[in-house]
C-alpha cells in the first residue's frame, strides 16, 4: 500500500507495459527464425588471417626465398678450413681476402656489411663498418650452412639487405669421443692447423 492511489496505478501500469515489450520482443524473434524448407543457407566465414614477418620451417623447395643448404657431407668434401673458403666456391657469392682486414663477403653483388651472418639463429657482431673475417669462422663443428638470398630485413632484423648465412652446429652427443687432425700448408706463407 502506497499512501498515494496514483503511484500505485503508475507502477502497475510499468510492469505491464513490461511484460508486453519482452513478450513482443520474444515474438519478433521467434517470427525472424528461417523456415528451414523455405530458405537456403548462403554464407561465407573467411578463415583467420594473421599477417606475420616470421614463418614456420618448411622444405626449401617451397620456401619464399631461394634457400641453398651445404650439408656436413660437402663441407668435408670441399677440404674448406673456414667460412670464407667454403663460401668462395658457391655462385653469386664473392670472397675477397686481405692479409691485415680478414676476408670479406658479396652476396648478388650486395657487400658484406648488409649480409647477416648467424650461428644458430644468434648474429656474429663483426669489427667497425660490420663486416666480419670470414676466416675467423671456422667449419670443425658446423652441421650444415643455410643461405638465404634476398632481403630479409623484416625477419632477421638490420644488415640483412642482401641475405643471410646462418652456420648451424652439430648437436653434442654425450657417449661420442672424437679425435681428429688437419693440416695444411701452402707455400705463399698460409698455415692452418687445427686438433
Amino acid at each position: 500500500m502506497t499512501n498515494s492511489p496514483g503511484i500505485s496505478s503508475i507502477l502497475c501500469k510499468l510492469f505491464i507495459l513490461s511484460i508486453v515489450f519482452v513478450l513482443s520482443l520474444l515474438s519478433l524473434d521467434l517470427a525472424a527464425q528461417p523456415d528451414s524448407q523455405d530458405t537456403i543457407a548462403i554464407f561465407f566465414q573467411p578463415e583467420d588471417i594473421v599477417v606475420t614477418a616470421q614463418y614456420a620451417p618448411t622444405d626449401s623447395k617451397k620456401a619464399i626465398h631461394k634457400v641453398r643448404v651445404i650439408k656436413n657431407e660437402e663441407i668435408t668434401r670441399r677440404n674448406a678450413n673456414d667460412l670464407g673458403e667454403l663460401l668462395n666456391m658457391e655462385s653469386n657469392i664473392s670472397v675477397s681476402n686481405d692479409l691485415i682486414l680478414g676476408s670479406s663477403l658479396s652476396l648478388q653483388g650486395v657487400s658484406g656489411q648488409n649480409i647477416k651472418i648467424m650461428i644458430d639463429g644468434v648474429p656474429v657482431i663483426g669489427r667497425s663498418g660490420d663486416n666480419i673475417d670470414l676466416s675467423q669462422l671456422p667449419l670443425e663443428n658446423v652441421e650444415r650452412i643455410e643461405i638465404v638470398e634476398g632481403p630479409l630485413s623484416v625477419n632477421f632484423g638490420t644488415n640483412a639487405l642482401g641475405g643471410v648465412i646462418n652456420l648451424i652446429t652439430k648437436k653434442a652427443q654425450l657417449n661420442k669421443f672424437e679425435i681428429g687432425l688437419k693440416s695444411r700448408f701452402e707455400n705463399p706463407g698460409a698455415f692452418t692447423a687445427s686438433l
